[in-house]
């Protein structure tokens, strides 16, 4: 609970499940035409639910009809039931995931080298350092954001 907000389902969460999910998907899916399908059909799911209605419905009809024991499955899979930080649920994002696993496969079946040269000069090192540091920088961007939006609520 940061702020007044909870996060039930945040970005690390999502990835990591995601990566989860993969590994298990892999061993169950071994054809591209599975995969493809499974993926947009999760990146799809999350707009079907918005055209019927479901994910401005609210907790009280989705408890009217399901036991509130489910509500951390509906928020899995795209219908939040209260306001949330960081929401990123598997629907779209597993599907998004998947697409972006399917074609790094393809973009890396002929050879195994970066689609993106090399480039040697001096202007892109910080770039290829956040690059190389991406985990290091995420978790640090946060606190250190909130200390000074505090430091700045606590001036004015």
């Amino acid at each position: 609970d940061l702020m007044g907000m909870t996060i039930t389902m945040g970005v690390l969460h999502c990835l990591g499940l995601c990566m989860l999910l993969h590994w298990l998907l892999e061993k169950v899916f071994r054809d591209r035409r599975a995969w493809l399908c499974l993926a947009l059909t999760l990146c799809t799911a999350l707009f079907a639910f918005r055209a019927c209605g479901l994910v401005a419905t609210g907790a009280g009809r989705i408890f009217a009809v399901f036991p509130e024991s489910l509500a951390p499955l509906f928020e899995l899979i795209g219908i939040p039931l209260g306001p949330a930080a960081d929401f990123y649920p598997l629907s779209p994002w597993l599907g998004v995931f998947l697409l972006g696993s399917l074609f790094g496969k393809s973009a890396y079946e002929q050879n195994r080298r970066s689609l993106l040269p090399r480039v040697r000069r001096p202007l892109f090192f910080p770039v290829e350092w956040l690059g190389r540091h991406a985990l290091i920088v995420y978790l640090v961007h946060q606190p250190a954001l909130y200390a000074v939006f505090t430091a700045i609520s606590a001036l004015l």
